[in-house]
């Protein structure tokens, strides 16, 4: 089995220690549910900062709207960034160093241009309610509660939208499973994969967020 990626983690006047990437995301932030806490007593992190999220065979960092930012190697993330071996990410005072045994190094860029996939795009106009998929226009009818959600994450795209924010947005009587099961009915008709969504992500312990132009899968 290969080695799975890892982020060592410093921070002054603490000691350094290892974080497995051994599932396919990690939530960072000072939230207790989170897969990687970073205490912060002067709250410069945000409770949800960030999350790494392995797409395909690479893992990218998501900035999930926080207030303070995420620096990969000293540059502001905007939206996301896909990492490599080596990579520095910073926030606040943390320092997040990335290694990945199985990183592929980086091909010159008429190499890369050439081998990558077709780029995925999702377009929705919220006055209009006009939505395009990949280019497509998509006609296919919407219930009135996925019609409301689609909107509800349209309006804060690239950000986690808790379960509890989504259960009273769309007055939905139960739990994390009624939204959980109407994302999956949204998720069967607007993404290419349903399978395999790539436009409408699940947060695990907290929620969802829109990609309006997530990475390619390869």
């Amino acid at each position: 089995m290969a080695e799975a990626a890892s982020v060592v983690v410093k921070r002054e006047g603490c000691e350094p220690h290892t974080v497995l990437l051994d599932t396919a995301q990690l939530t960072i932030g000072r939230d207790p549910n989170c897969g990687l806490i970073l205490q912060d007593e002067n709250r410069f992190v945000s409770r949800l900062h960030c999350t790494l999220d392995r797409i395909g065979g690479s893992w990218w960092v998501h900035d999930n709207a926080s207030r303070n930012g995420v620096f990969v190697s000293g540059q502001r993330v905007d939206g996301r960034r896909r990492l490599y071996e080596g990579d520095v990410i910073g926030i606040a005072d943390w320092e997040m160093t990335f290694h990945d045994p199985a990183s592929t190094n980086i091909a010159p860029p008429e190499t890369s241009a050439s081998s990558a996939g077709p780029s995925r795009t999702l377009e929705y106009d919220l006055g209009s309610m006009r939505l395009v998929v990949d280019g497509r226009e998509f006609d296919q009818p919407l219930s009135r509660r996925e019609r409301t959600l689609l909107n509800y994450l349209a309006e804060r795209p690239g950000q986690v939208c808790t379960y509890d924010e989504l259960i009273q947005a769309l007055w939905v009587v139960g739990d994390e499973n009624a939204v959980h099961s109407l994302v999956r009915r949204l998720r069967e008709k607007i993404e290419p994969e349903p399978a395999r969504p790539i436009f409408v992500i699940n947060v695990p312990g907290f929620g969802y967020r829109l990609d309006l132009s997530p990475p390619t899968q390869t």
